[in-house]
């Protein structure tokens, strides 16, 4: 198995369900689709998911 650079990761802690975060990035697909970019492979920029932090 391999990975790239293009692989980000949210930790979840006391804080953070982890089922609330898998709701809350499957309610937010199309939003991030939508900020992809690249014609062969899509990737979303840390800036973008920077962005989306709340």
């Amino acid at each position: 198995m391999a990975t790239s650079q293009d692989f980000a990761t949210w930790t979840c802690g006391e804080k953070l369900d982890r089922r609330y975060l898998l709701h809350a990035l499957r309610a937010m697909a199309p939003d991030l689709r939508r900020v992809a970019a690249g014609s062969t492979h899509k990737t979303i920029y840390m800036p973008d998911i920077e962005a989306h932090r709340s």
